[in-house]
């Protein structure tokens, strides 16, 4: 095997791509130490699948892509690529045959590495076997690193058998030798796993049938519970009948009872509207009478007023006339008294006209003097006296005539009442007004009582209408539900009947015969199959699997399907 080219990029401290022609004949690389002489060796051993890092003078693999320096950021991946001659070289399985091979290695920080041989990414074993049949690779010896030297020369003896084994072309035999004693372990492992899988099998078998006989006697049970349901089923069929007949009896009852409820109510109402019909002239006869006897109220009021008014003017007139009669009483007697006193101080006069007396004729003097007052002053009275006689007649005459009016008002009055008295008497007759409003009134009143009696009868009749109608929508209510009861009922028994009257065969084997289930399913496939699990494949037979194609279905999470842990035919596919 030739190497003509080395490609570095990103390893350790080739940071930037490098490419590194070999030659025929001897290639060497000088230069100081530190310079990465080293790193070239170790990026073609790990080219070629080597898998330790503490070979490659690291702590893990991702140590080999370049870290960055003080001037260069790290990189995330390094990649090196080794193109060879292919003159004498077999390529793997798959790759297409050429006159060069690169193979290359590339690896992301965290993320592993991935190879390829011509582009095509392969495994690093392939890698490894292509070198080990070149009887070279990662661990050869012939890649002499630095103090592999002192290691060889003190190397042991199997160490040094490697050698000779690599140096005779054999080495890839022995890596291939070491796959096939894997391979080997492995199938013997498999033999062992194989055998635990017979028994563990055949004990399922052992269980299969024995729940193969429990689903015999099971079905046995279901014959007779199917009997058995039938006969309840039955029984409640009758009694849901008995209920449907008890029902529609209580319906027709309500019936009746709203009949005659809507009947009394009819009734109710015919005497309400007849009451109704007699009020309204009735009514109107009352206002009439009514407006007749305000009317006539009110005028006697009138004339009651009227007529104390005219007893109290002649009253006032009366009283008036007899002041005025004392005023002139007490006039005439002024009058008298001072005439008397007029014919005393004459006689004085007279008495003292012959007296010469000196002192006899002043006292006269003076006494005549007095009487001149005295006379003056009575004159005064006599004026006023006959002034206040003179307006006591006036007022005389006045009340005279406020009298002769009062009078002729209370005349007036006394007709008008009269004439009332005879209206009212009139009124009082047999066929008069009062007995007709009496009348009226106690027709109104019998109307008002039976209108009464009979909104109360309407009341009841509602009610009870009501209450039959509550009853009547509670027997629908219940003879719909019994009725609905015995069509299920009905349903229900012509099924089993059709089920007991033809039960399959005994000539077609049920499906059960041809079902496996994981150890733990079998009540899980009972209660899927139900009574279906006794009918048959065949076509001929009376209850039979058709196959129906089993439905795309996308089940919720945690919900898992029974198909992938039952063996059974395409035609239960569906159900399962």
């Amino acid at each position: 095997m030739h190497i003509t080219e080395l490609r570095l990029s990103g390893f350790k401290s080739f940071v930037d791509p490098v490419r590194l022609v070999i030659d025929a004949g001897l290639t060497g690389v000088v230069g100081p130490n530190g310079c990465g002489k080293s790193n070239l060796l170790e990026a073609v051993r790990w080219a070629m699948g080597a898998t330790s890092a503490k070979a490659m003078r690291a702590g893990d693999m991702d140590e080999v892509i370049f870290a960055g320096a003080s001037h260069r950021p790290a990189r995330e991946h390094a990649e090196v690529v080794l193109v060879i001659d292919t003159v004498g070289v077999k390529p793997p399985p798959g790759i297409a045959p050429a006159e060069t091979l690169e193979v290359s290695r590339k690896i992301r920080r965290e993320a592993g590495s991935t190879y390829r041989i011509n582009g095509r990414e392969v495994r690093a074993k392939d890698v490894q076997l292509l070198f080990a049949d070149a009887s070279t690779g990662a661990n050869s010896p012939a890649l002499v690193r630095q103090g592999q030297i002192s290691e060889l020369i003190a190397a042991k003896p199997e160490n040094r058998r490697r050698v000779l084994e690599e140096a005779a072309g054999i080495g890839g035999l022995h890596a291939r030798r070491h796959e096939a004693d894997l391979k080997l372990a492995g199938a013997s492992s498999n033999l062992a796993r194989l055998d635990e899988v017979v028994a563990e099998i055949d004990a399922q078998r052992q269980t299969l049938k024995r729940q193969a006989r429990l689903a015999e006697r099971y079905r046995g049970l279901a014959e007779e519970l199917r009997r058995t349901e039938a006969l309840a089923l039955h029984r409640r069929w009758v009694e849901a009948g008995q209920q449907l007949a008890a029902a529609q009896t209580e319906l027709r009852t309500a019936e009746r009872a709203a009949a005659e409820a809507a009947e009394r109510a009819s009734a109710a109402r015919r005497i309400v509207e007849q009451a109704q019909a007699l009020a309204p002239p009735l009514r109107e006869e009352e206002l009439v009478a009514s407006a007749v006897l305000r009317r006539l109220e009110g005028e006697r009021i009138g004339v009651a007023r009227d007529l104390q008014e005219a007893q109290g003017a002649v009253a006032r007139a009366v009283a008036a006339i007899e002041r005025l009669a004392e005023d002139a009483a007490r006039e005439a007697r002024m009058h008298e008294d001072a005439t008397t006193s007029l014919e005393r101080l004459d006689t004085e006069g007279a008495d003292l006209a012959g007296a010469d007396d000196a002192l006899a004729l002043g006292a006269a003097r003076a006494k005549a003097e007095a009487a001149d007052a005295a006379r003056v002053t009575v004159d005064a009275a006599l004026d006023a006296l006959l002034g206040a006689a003179n307006r006591a007649a006036v007022e005389r005459a006045t009340l005279e005539a406020s009298a002769r009016e009062a009078r002729a008002r209370l005349a007036r009055a006394e007709v008008r009442l009269a004439d009332i008295a005879r209206e009212f008497a009139a009124t009082t007759a047999p066929d008069d007004l009062s007995e007709r409003l009496a009348a009226a009134n106690l027709a109104l009143a019998k109307a008002t009582i039976a209108a009464e009696r009979a909104i109360a009868l309407a009341d009841d009749a509602e009610g009870t209408m009501k209450a039959a109608e509550a009853d009547w929508q509670s027997a629908q209510a219940g003879f719909a539900t019994a009725d609905r009861a015995r069509g299920e009922l009905a349903a229900e028994v012509r099924a089993l009947e059709q089920l007991v009257a033809k039960p399959m065969g005994k000539a077609f084997a049920p499906v059960l015969a041809d079902i496996e289930a994981a150890p733990g399913f079998e009540k899980a496939i009972a209660a899927a199959l139900g009574d279906d699990i006794e009918a048959s494949l065949a076509e001929m037979a009376p209850l039979r699997w058709a196959g129906a194609a089993a439905r795309k279905t996308v089940w919720p999470a945690g919900v898992t399907p029974l198909a992938p842990h039952v063996k059974a035919p395409a035609a239960l596919a569906a159900r399962l």
